[in-house]
């Protein structure tokens, strides 16, 4: 099933490649870029709620990527099942939340901090739908983890290689 995601997965990867003017699918270089925008939007999201599950997650990936000698293929794959389980965690968080959040009127402040609170919750639904692509991404480089991260290889794998046996 796994495999199966896999092909998938860089099937449309590739094609995106192309359209980027990739040869080959750069996971290490989307790598980066949604790790960024993880932490990015967890920071923007910090305004009013408190976000250490995914800025933990983020800056645990951080030391991962720039210490890959010292990270194996398991500890990265730790970091989707994080990922996923802060998805849970942000859908039950967006559901008991959205409606206090919405009537600012009815504050204690007098709403003089609307403006942030919808800020914040217009971050939170942001980083919520984003982190199913950076799942994602996060998913397929830990199906090649020695290959894109500890080979230090730019991130260039062909389409649906196969994953690289741990002794």
């Amino acid at each position: 099933m796994e495999k199966n995601l896999e092909v998938q997965v860089d099937i449309i990867t590739e094609k995106i490649s192309k359209k980027m003017g990739y040869d080959e699918i750069p996971w290490l270089y989307f790598l980066w870029n949604c790790l960024l925008i993880y932490l990015l939007c967890s920071i923007l999201v910090m305004f009013y709620k408190a976000d250490f599950i995914n800025q933990t997650i983020g800056c645990c990936a951080l030391y991962m990527l720039l210490h890959p000698q010292e990270t194996t293929k398991t500890r990265f794959r730790v970091l989707v099942l994080g990922i996923l389980l802060s998805i849970i965690y942000d859908s039950v968080w967006l559901y008991l939340k959205h409606g206090e959040l919405a009537e600012d009127g009815k504050k204690s402040d007098g709403g003089a901090l609307k403006g942030i609170r919808t800020f914040s919750l217009a971050m939170a639904y942001v980083s919520f739908l984003v982190r199913f692509i950076i799942a994602i991404v996060f998913w397929r480089v830990s199906r090649d983890f020695e290959k894109i991260v500890q080979a230090g290889q730019g991130g260039q794998v062909s389409q649906a290689s196969e994953p690289m046996e741990t002794s």
